[in-house]
């Protein structure tokens, strides 16, 4: 038997849901316009077939997955290019067998838990899924070794704004230091090189 109340909640739901959505989108975009803020976190996530309307009013239809697989093709060839030395020796792609797992994996492991999205890719790189040797990947994301931990030798994930650390030479050439400095780096490019190109100014 049908159930016209059930369906009134499901559309209720649905409705609210994205009023919310939108809610928030709007608060974070305003607050912090750089970024996909504004997008939430369809972005961040590979299986994602979602939908938007720019600044002219068009709806723009983006497939994560898609994207996800070119930002792999691109990575892949610049770890090739890395470890050739050359930033721009020709280079080959990731083979088609791997391309096609990689794809299956993006579009099938659904967690909204990112957490849970990343141990099943280490599950499969265990097992020898994938054309290179079997390998067990280990990430420490805080705590006690965790790249925070060795360079600064505290185990909270934040601390308190006062906290004094004792200065160490090798805090220089830390994993630590050095990934902030590229973020810094990539935050300036952003900012006062690549933007500055289309004429936006977000300094």
């Amino acid at each position: 038997m049908d159930n016209p109340g059930g369906k009134l909640v499901t559309r209720m739901k649905i409705f609210f849901g994205d009023l919310f959505d939108l809610k928030a989108s709007k608060l974070v975009g305003d607050t912090l316009p750089l970024g996909h803020g504004a997008a939430l976190s369809f972005p961040d996530r590979p299986y994602l077939k979602w939908r938007y309307t720019d600044h002219n009013n068009k709806p723009v239809i983006r497939d994560n997955t898609l994207i996800f697989m070119d930002a792999c093709e691109h990575m892949f060839q610049a770890m090739k290019r890395f470890l050739a030395g050359d930033p721009d020796t020709p280079v080959s792609g990731l083979s088609e067998s791997d391309r096609n797992k990689i794809e299956h994996l993006l579009r099938t492991i659904q967690h909204e838990d990112a957490n849970k999205r990343h141990q099943e890719w280490l599950r499969h790189i265990a097992n020898g899924h994938f054309s290179f040797s079997p390998g067990l990947l280990i990430y420490i994301e805080k705590g006690a070794g965790s790249w925070k931990n060795l360079a600064l030798g505290t185990t909270k994930s934040r601390d308190d704004t006062h906290k004094k650390f004792e200065y160490s030479d090798a805090f220089l050439t830390s994993n630590w230091k050095l990934f902030h400095d590229a973020l810094q780096a990539h935050r300036f490019y952003v900012l006062h090189q690549l933007l500055p190109q289309y004429g936006i100014c977000a300094a």
